[in-house]
């Protein structure tokens, strides 16, 4: 969970890597559950590991399909989004501009107060349902996100379904805050004229 390991980064577009995976995660989760996506159109890049982000897509494609009943759908949507500083008062992690969201949501049983307040923490069990199976599915993706200068956003009610959503910044967003020192900036172009 704490190892950084080294990351390719480069300009992603989510839909495409949604759409690249979608039939494996569908044979992931097998038949009884329906994936369903809700891609924005007009998504902006974001600068990440394709690897790693994979990664976090399957882990919480698979964490929503434990969670669920029998059938039901798992969504995934990705849309971008301008974060205000309303927002930012109400969850610490965040910060304000502009960003790009990838939500998964299940509609399974959702999770209490308790399993919220610890469901990023390595080898927590949040059910006994679960037979005691553990792992580091969510804390890996919460690894992986923070690397990216993201954040995740979580919201579930008991008997209602829980939806996962990741803020990663925007290209744009990175190139009008000048975070990329220089020799990044020679790395991204030189990527861009070899595609």
């Amino acid at each position: 969970f704490s190892q950084h390991q080294a990351m390719e980064m480069r300009p992603v577009n989510l839909n495409r890597l949604v759409g690249s995976l979608k039939s494996m995660i569908q044979r992931l989760v097998g038949e009884n559950a329906r994936i369903v996506d809700n891609l924005s159109d007009d998504l902006q890049e974001v600068t990440g590991d394709i690897g790693n982000l994979s990664q976090v897509l399957a882990n919480l494609v698979l964490n929503a399909s434990s969670n669920r009943a029998n059938g039901g759908e798992i969504t995934i949507t990705t849309c971008n989004a301008a974060v205000t500083e309303d927002y930012v008062e109400t969850h610490p992690e965040a910060r304000t501009g502009k960003f790009v969201t990838l939500s998964i949501t299940d509609t399974g049983k959702g999770l209490d107060s308790e399993a919220m307040a610890h469901v990023f923490e390595p080898f927590y069990q949040a059910s006994a349902e679960r037979n005691g199976e553990v792992g580091l599915g969510l804390s890996a993706v919460y690894g992986i996100v923070m690397q990216h200068d993201g954040w995740i956003d979580v919201d579930s009610t008991p008997g209602m379904g829980t939806t996962f959503t990741i803020f990663m910044p925007a290209v744009a967003q990175l190139e009008e805050s000048g975070s990329a020192d220089a020799g990044e900036d020679d790395r991204k172009k030189s990527a861009g004229e070899r595609i």
